[in-house]
C-alpha cells in the first residue's frame, strides 16, 4: 500500500517501478496506491496509468477524510 499526496510528478514512475521490481510472484502481489486527497493530478494520473497498463494487481484508490466516514 502506497500513500500518495501530491505526487503527480512521481506516481507513474513509482507505480511502474514497484510492479516491475518486486520479487513477489503475481499470485502474491497487489499494489494499492491511495491518493491522500491530493490537491493536484495524482489521482487522475494514477487512474490513467491503471487503465493504460490494465494490470489486475494495480489498484488506485481515492482516499477519504476521516470526517467522511460514518461509524
Amino acid at each position: 500500500m502506497v500513500p500518495a499526496y501530491n505526487e503527480a510528478e512521481n506516481i507513474r514512475d513509482g507505480a511502474i517501478a514497484i510492479l516491475k521490481n518486486t520479487p513477489l510472484s503475481v499470485d502474491n502481489l497487489e499494489v494499492l496506491i491511495v491518493d491522500d486527497r491530493s490537491t493536484e493530478d495524482t489521482l487522475a494520473i494514477g487512474q490513467t496509468l491503471q487503465q493504460h497498463l490494465n494490470d489486475p494487481w494495480l489498484k488506485i484508490l481515492a482516499g477519504q477524510s476521516i470526517l467522511d466516514f460514518r461509524f
